[in-house]
Parts: C-alpha cells; sequence; structure tokens
C-alpha cells in the first residue's frame, strides 16, 4: 500500500482562505491581514459560510494559497498517474544514484489481487535477482534499472495547492475507475485536512471521506 507522511502545510486553515478571498471586496483603506487576531466564533462562522460558497461557485484560485508538502512512498506506476496532474512539485528518488532491491520484498508493491499469488512473488525475485546480476557484471545502475517493473518502490516529497488536492481528489480518489493505489494514496493526503475544512468543500457529488 501507498503511504503518505505530512511534512509541512501553509495557509490550510478556513480563516485563512477567508482572509485571502475578502482582498476582492476590502477598499483600500481598510486591513485584510489579521494574522494575529483570534476570530470569534461568530467570525468564524461568517468565514466558514464564505469558503463553502466559494467553493460551491467554482471560484477556486483562492485555494491555491494553501499549501502542503508530503512525503510519498508509492509504486512507479502510480508515481507516473500523479505526474499527469499539473502544478504539483516533485523531489523523487533517483534509480541512477540508489541500488533497488534487498533480500526482502520491501522493494516492490503487491497489489491487492496477488497478495496471495505465489507466482507474483516469484516473478519479482527473478527480477531482483536479474537486476543484481547486472550490477555485480558492472553495467550502469541507470541501464540495469531498464529491467525492472512498474511495481518498484520510489519515494519522493511532493508540494501541492489545495486547488489540486480537490483536483486529485475528483479524479482520482473519488473516481471508481481509477487505480487503487492512486486512490488511496489521495485519500490519505486528504486525510490530512482539517475536519471543518473538509466540511467546505464537500456536496452532494463529492464524499470528504
Amino acid at each position: 500500500m501507498p503511504s503518505v507522511g505530512p511534512v509541512s502545510e501553509m495557509n490550510l486553515s478556513v480563516n485563512d482562505i477567508a482572509t485571502f478571498a475578502r482582498v476582492c471586496t476590502t477598499p483600500l483603506d481598510k486591513s485584510v491581514c489579521r494574522p494575529l487576531v483570534e476570530y470569534s466564533p461568530e467570525q468564524y462562522e461568517k468565514n466558514f459560510k464564505l469558503v463553502k460558497s466559494l467553493y460551491k461557485k467554482g471560484h477556486l484560485s483562492v485555494f491555491e494559497h494553501s499549501q502542503m508538502t508530503f512525503l510519498v512512498t508509492c509504486s512507479r506506476a502510480c508515481s507516473l498517474q500523479l505526474a499527469r496532474h499539473r502544478h504539483i512539485s516533485r523531489t523523487e528518488m533517483s534509480q541512477r544514484y540508489t541500488i533497488i532491491g534487498g533480500e526482502n520484498n520491501e522493494w516492490f508493491v503487491t497489489p491487492p489481487e496477488c497478495e496471495d499469488s505465489r507466482h507474483f512473488s516469484e516473478q519479482m525475485k527473478d527480477v531482483a535477482s536479474i537486476y543484481n546480476s547486472l550490477i555485480n557484471l558492472g553495467y550502469p545502475r541507470e541501464d540495469a534499472r531498464f529491467v525492472l517493473p512498474e511495481a518498484t518502490k520510489t519515494r519522493m516529497f511532493i508540494t501541492l495547492n489545495l486547488r489540486t488536492l480537490i483536483e486529485l481528489r475528483n479524479k482520482r480518489m473519488n473516481n471508481p475507475g481509477a487505480q487503487w493505489e492512486i486512490r488511496e494514496l489521495v485519500r490519505q493526503m486528504w486525510e490530512c485536512l482539517p475536519d471543518d475544512l473538509k466540511d467546505c468543500l464537500t456536496d452532494e457529488n463529492t464524499s470528504s471521506m
């Protein structure tokens, strides 16, 4: 299974997003920044309704100010699916500078349908043997890696904004046709959001999980 570890976040609250949105309607002689002020319960309720309204009306650019960084471990297949989405900054483990494999089976991802398959695990052992033999024969890692399957694990730091995560939720997590691994990956990222913010970003067609 993929794993997601939260590293850092910025502007990831209902009050933050509402503050950014109000610059659109606040004249120059009024302040829009309240970084050290505690919002009253009444003001928070107004902020919650504003953020929910922005989402429902499709005013999504304001959500781009909220950013998250995660440490992700998944298969190369899942990594390639993630790369198809724009506005995700990623720094990924290189197969040119690392040696893949080991004595155990932790170097690859096993699909749920293959968890009880002896044939699958044996095939992966054969792949590891071929890869290691190429390394031992002196072939460069960048050439030996050509025999590795898409199940090979990779690790990366990714940074994305909230608008991009909403897109991932809609196109991957909530899409029954998406592959199981990326659905689980996005679900774990989505679960890192504050509960009240997730409540703002749901409607009758989506789920906050």
